[in-house]
C-alpha cells in the first residue's frame, strides 16, 4: 500500500482554487436571477452654430462681429449667390438672389415682412424720391437667415428667388454669466467717415427677461478712392479738370453727391414667464 503526500504549498493552492470555483459559481447564479434591460440605440449631435438646411445660409452674431459688417452690402461680402441690387444715388433695390432682385426677394424681421418697393416713374429718374428698400441696422439682429432659391413656404408670398430674414437678439444671447450682461461699442468706417457708438443692456431672471439696445451712426456719401491711385488732388471739390479730363466741364460727373446722414436705431423686449410652458412679452423697436 502506497501513501502519498501532499506538499503544504500545494494543498494550500487547492483549497483557495476551490473557494474561487465556489464563490464563481455562486456570483452566475445570482446574475442569472437578475432582469436583463436592452438599452436602444441613440445618437446625440451637437452643434454651436443653428443647423442649416439645403440652400439655406445662418450668420450668426459672432460671424457679424468677426466680419465687421455694418450694412447690407458686409453681409453678403463672402456669399458667391447673393448680392445687393444697387440703383445709383436712388438707393437699392434689396438683395439680388441668383439674379432674382427687387420684390421677388422677400425680406422680413422676426416673421414681419418688410415693405417693397414702389417705383415712381415721374420722381425717380431725377433723384427726388428714394427707391431703395429698407434695410434694417444690424447691430439690432442676432442672427440673419438667407435662403437661396424659392422660400415661399416659410417666408410667405413673394419669395420667388429667396428670402432674408432678420432675427433681432434675445435677452439671453446677450448675458453670459449671471443675471446681468452688457457690451458698448465704438466703430468708424473709412470709407463713408461713418462714426458707430451702440450700447445694450440684458437681464435673465426665473420669471422675467429684458433687453435694451441702442445705436447712432453718422457719416457722409461713400467716397470715390479710385482716382486717389491716380492724382488725389483729383478728389478737391474745387479741382479744375481739363478738357481732355473732362470734355463737358462737368465736375458733378466725377464726385459723388454731398451726403451727411444720421440713424438712430432702438430695440427693448421684455418677457414674463408665467410658467415652464407660457410666457408674456412685448417688443418694441
Amino acid at each position: 500500500m502506497h501513501q502519498y503526500n501532499l506538499p503544504k504549498k500545494s494543498l494550500l493552492a487547492l483549497l483557495i482554487t476551490t473557494t474561487m470555483m465556489c464563490h464563481t459559481i455562486q456570483a452566475h447564479a445570482d446574475d442569472s436571477l437578475e432582469p436583463k434591460v436592452h438599452l436602444g440605440h441613440e445618437t446625440i449631435t451637437i452643434s454651436r452654430t443653428p443647423q442649416e438646411e439645403v440652400g439655406e445660409t445662418i450668420v450668426t452674431r459672432r460671424e457679424l462681429n468677426e466680419q465687421m459688417a455694418q450694412n447690407s452690402q458686409d453681409l453678403v461680402r463672402y456669399n458667391t449667390e447673393v448680392d445687393v441690387a444697387e440703383v445709383g444715388r436712388y438707393g437699392n433695390k434689396g438683395f439680388a438672389i441668383r439674379g432674382v432682385d427687387g420684390n421677388r426677394v422677400a425680406m422680413n424681421i422676426d416673421g414681419v415682412a418688410l415693405p417693397e418697393v414702389e417705383v415712381n416713374e415721374i420722381f425717380s429718374p431725377y433723384g427726388y424720391q428714394y427707391e431703395g428698400r429698407f434695410n434694417p441696422d444690424l447691430e439690432m439682429m442676432g442672427n440673419v437667415r438667407i435662403a437661396t432659391g424659392s422660400d415661399s413656404l416659410l417666408s410667405g408670398s413673394g419669395a420667388v428667388g429667396g428670402s432674408v430674414s432678420y432675427m433681432t437678439k434675445e435677452p439671453v444671447s446677450m448675458v453670459k454669466n449671471g443675471n446681468l450682461g452688457g457690451y458698448a461699442k465704438v466703430g468708424y468706417t473709412t470709407k463713408n467717415e461713418e462714426l458707430l457708438t451702440a450700447v445694450g443692456l440684458a437681464g435673465v431672471y426665473d420669471k422675467a427677461e429684458f433687453l435694451l439696445n441702442y445705436a447712432h451712426r453718422e457719416g457722409h456719401e461713400l467716397k470715390n478712392h479710385d482716382m486717389k491711385r491716380h492724382d488725389k488732388n483729383k478728389l478737391n471739390p474745387i479741382y479744375e479738370f481739363s478738357l481732355d479730363e473732362m470734355p463737358n466741364g462737368t465736375t458733378s460727373l466725377v464726385h459723388p453727391d454731398a451726403l451727411a446722414y444720421e440713424q438712430d436705431s432702438v430695440l427693448a423686449k421684455f418677457y414674463y414667464h408665467i410658467n415652464d410652458n407660457h410666457r408674456v412679452w412685448c417688443k418694441r423697436g
